[in-house]
């Protein structure tokens, strides 16, 4: 009660040095303690871990919203391995070029053929 009182005594005072609104000042205290408060959630919620010395710091558990889906990573992988594959193939069945036909022909699945080639 005493801490409400002062912080009341404290708006008041900066109001009529500032010559403001005292509802002003208090709507401005509301709005900075709020604020004061969301930051200290985040905080919480974020908490860093140095892992490594020298490096920067990072977060310890990431909060669950922050995750990605198991769709995007289902979809993520499903990318990779296509361009593994393909990047295997390419290693298996090496391509010696003779015209510019034999280098259209790389482009195909995850790679689309470059504008330049079609000039």
């Amino acid at each position: 009660m005493r801490l409400l009182l002062e912080v009341i005594i404290s708006i008041f005072t900066i109001s009529c040095r500032l010559r403001l609104d005292p509802f002003t000042c208090m709507y401005v205290w509301l709005v900075l303690d709020q604020r004061r408060h969301d930051l200290d959630d985040k905080r919480k919620a974020y908490e860093l871990q140095v892992k490594m010395p020298g490096l920067p710091p990072q977060v310890k558990t990431l909060p669950k919203n922050e995750k990605f889906s198991i769709k995007y990573d289902l979809i993520v992988g499903w990318k990779v391995a296509k361009l593994e594959l393909s990047q295997k193939l390419a290693e298996i069945c090496p391509a010696h070029w003779k015209s510019i036909e034999d280098v259209k022909s790389i482009y195909v699945g995850a790679f689309s053929t470059p504008s330049d080639l079609e000039r």
